[in-house]
């Protein structure tokens, strides 16, 4: 997921700043996302029951902080906490300008480093720590950050650092250092803050160089479309597991309720 926040974070902030119509795009981001995830909330209601108040923290973007989540709206703490990210930083940037919210996301980003391992060392709430807003914030403000940067007079130079070699072979060694750590368990606050500052770097680096193999990869047509239809994919996938075990669950039952043969 913060592949996709850093996307996230790098995309919103390079339209605010180019001025763009953002409400149109906000309005487009809106049509491609909520549709799928309203229907796929309300054919979830209907064929299995949730426990109550989860699907409200689905629907309001409230359920990467809801303790009591079936597996069919866990994938729903993300969208969560991008439409917080959504909502906070085009009023900071609009409010503050832009050298205000430069600094202020520098703050911001400071505050969550030295928050996130306190957190997680003497917090204990019912849900996943790292799926909270206040946790994950950073992967979207350091991707704001370096599309504030690229858009400053340094950018000529900041891009020759992004695209130079050294810096894809340090930045790929030191991700595949945290994503180690992720998965052995152990240090996930360093593991997170180095996710979360590399990655919209890389990105970067990737879009900033439109001759590379990766680039034209990730152009081709296969991608490009599955990048549409991301949400609708991800809960595509999760309605036809739903249907499935619905049908299974009814033909079950159906099987119960038949006749059974007198045992002598």
């Amino acid at each position: 997921m913060a592949v996709f926040f850093a996307i996230s974070g790098y995309l919103i902030t390079t339209l605010l700043l180019e001025d763009q119509h953002l409400h149109g795009f906000n309005i487009r981001r809106a049509f491609r996302i909520l549709p799928p995830a309203y229907l796929y909330l309300i054919v979830v209601a209907i064929a299995e029951p949730l426990r109550q108040g989860e699907l409200a923290s689905a629907a309001f973007f409230y359920s990467n902080c809801w303790m009591d989540r079936f597996w069919y709206t866990t994938h729903f703490w993300s969208l969560s906490v991008e439409e917080h990210f959504y909502l906070l930083w085009p009023i900071v940037l609009v409010c503050l300008g832009v050298l205000r919210a430069f600094i202020a996301a520098s703050v911001l980003i400071a505050m969550i480093a030295l928050w996130r391992p306190q957190s997680l060392a003497h917090m204990h709430l019912p849900f996943p720590a790292l799926q909270r807003t206040d946790m994950r914030l950073d992967a979207f403000l350091f991707a704001g950050i370096l599309a504030i940067l690229l858009r400053g007079p340094y950018r000529a130079c900041l891009l020759r650092v992004l695209t130079s070699a050294w810096f894809r072979v340090l930045s790929i060694l030191a991700l595949l250092t945290a994503w180690t750590w992720a998965l052995a368990g152990s240090a996930s606050a360093t593991g997170t803050l180095i996710e979360s500052a590399l990655l919209p770097a890389a990105l970067a680096s990737v879009i900033n160089w439109p001759g590379s193999r990766v680039f034209r990869f990730l152009e081709t047509r296969p991608l490009r479309w599955m990048g549409r239809i991301s949400t609708a994919c991800t809960c595509g996938s999760r309605y036809s597991w739903l249907l499935r075990r619905w049908r299974f669950s009814r033909a079950s039952h159906s099987h119960s309720q038949l006749p059974r043969p007198a045992i002598n």
